[in-house]
């Protein structure tokens, strides 16, 4: 990965500080060597510290070639070679092996690494190479227990995230989360937060949104005002229904309502009458009185008041009928219901409606 820092005319400027200092020795733009694969590139906004993840081999077993596969999530505080192709996970060495004579040679020094390959262009002596940060192969993990799940891996560095009190956000994460790496799983379907110490070593693992039936997250950022906007790929490998960008809050003290609103009979010939329900409506503060207000869209006018309602559509057309449920404090959530009057009693194969504005995870 190069480090560089582009100018106003469309160059670049190298900063002091990359893992050569000669030319000769390799390209002075590189920061950090020995990448399988990097992506889910993330810096540390505070300390300037890069994390990202190579994708590993998909071996499932060791061999006398060498180890099974592990994904690595890598912290890099300064440049350094971080071991590929000669190393792998905690530097489990890989075997010099001969390809001509089919020979297998003895396995590399992670002390002492050298490039013997004739398409080198550097140096041929290497930096030492540096251990993963994190990691864990298909299987069971020793070193990182709490990583453990069925099926695939594809690890993904997330954001450092760093409380600000100075914030003023009624939606900012607590300073529970201050120094906390979101790393997050592609193929395993969750988010962990790993916590920094002092010296941006790691102090602890621990699972995040446990409550929520993610979907491969693919990418995460934290937003100015202090919340995680979560991006999900979707459950198949292809086409997605249920990819989505959600914005995850937290929310002190009283919380919004989870308000659902659904229309029955409504796509058919006027006049068209309507059934409407918020089933399935809900709130996470036990007890908390809930009032609802159904609207027809664009208009501000209430034409009931009930959980359940009806309506009676005299002219065609395309309707949006709005619900809104608030709580005593007088947090809301809105969501909306369509339909159609004037058409034929079939029905379209997939109704939208717009979901309510928020939801939770214990």
């Amino acid at each position: 990965m190069l480090r560089i820092r582009p100018t106003a005319d469309g160059g670049y400027v190298i900063p002091e500080g990359n893992l050569f200092t000669h030319r000769a020795e390799g390209r002075p733009e590189i920061f950090v060597m020995g990448c399988r694969n990097p992506w889910r590139i993330s810096v540390d906004s505070e300390t300037g510290t890069l994390y990202w993840v190579d994708v590993g081999p998909d071996a499932s077993a060791d061999s006398d070639r060498g180890s099974r596969g592990f994904d690595e999530l890598n912290q890099a505080r300064q440049p350094g070679f971080f071991g590929w192709s000669y190393f792998i996970a905690d530097n489990r060495p890989y075997a010099d092996y001969d390809f001509t004579a089919e020979v297998l040679g003895p396995r590399f020094d992670a002390a002492h690494p050298e490039n013997t390959s004739p398409n080198n262009t550097g140096s041929r002596h290497l930096p030492p190479a540096q251990p993963a940060w994190v990691y864990y192969p298909y299987g069971a993990s020793a070193g990182f227990p709490e990583l453990d799940a069925p099926g695939g891996r594809t690890a993904c560095a997330g954001p450092v995230y760093h409380f600000d009190p100075a914030l003023a956000s009624r939606t900012k994460f607590p300073v529970y989360y201050d120094d906390c790496l979101f790393a997050f799983e592609w193929s395993r379907h969750w988010v962990k937060t790993m916590r920094l110490g002092a010296d941006e070593e790691l102090v602890e693992i621990r699972p995040f949104l446990t409550g929520i039936e993610l979907k491969r997250p693919v990418d995460q950022k934290f937003g100015p005002e202090g919340a995680l906007y979560l991006l999900e790929y979707g459950t198949t490998w292809g086409t997605n229904a249920d990819s989505r960008l959600v914005r995850i809050d937290y929310t002190r003290g009283n919380r919004t309502p989870i308000a659902r609103a659904s229309a029955t009979g409504n796509v058919g010939r006027e006049p068209l009458e309507v059934a409407l329900s918020s089933a399935g409506t809900s709130d996470k503060d036990a007890g908390d009185p809930l009032t609802y207000e159904w609207r027809v869209e664009p208009g501000d006018a209430i034409f009931s008041r009930e959980p359940m309602a009806s309506l009676v559509f005299d002219e065609p057309g395309v309707f949006t009928v709005e619900l809104a449920v608030t709580d005593a404090a007088g947090a809301r959530s809105s969501p909306t219901a369509r339909g159609w009057s004037g058409t034929s009693s079939r029905s379209p194969s997939r109704i939208p409606e717009r979901p309510a504005s928020s939801s939770f995870a214990s």
